[in-house]
């Protein structure tokens, strides 16, 4: 697990299933993404959230890709 420290936030991707036709596809493009960690200084989110970013960064670690945002990324939080 990754902590991110100060401002930052360790997002997931949410894919989404499109149907088209007859066949469901997966959106490999993520529009949206759950909070995974957060830094000391994050305030506008919590662990679990669901958001929408602004260029998120990929890391690589242990050879997994990983996506990692400043808090001033962040354009909305998605309220369902």
């Amino acid at each position: 697990m990754i902590q991110p420290v100060g401002n930052l936030v360790h997002l997931e991707p949410i894919l989404k299933e499109k149907k088209s036709g007859l066949l469901m596809i997966k959106d490999e493009t993520p529009k949206s993404y759950r909070v995974l960690a957060k830094g000391e200084s994050v305030s506008k989110v919590n662990v679990g959230d669901e958001i929408i970013v602004e260029y998120p960064r990929q890391i690589t670690y242990n050879d997994k890709t990983e996506t990692i945002v400043s808090e001033d990324q962040i354009i909305a939080r998605i309220i369902s």
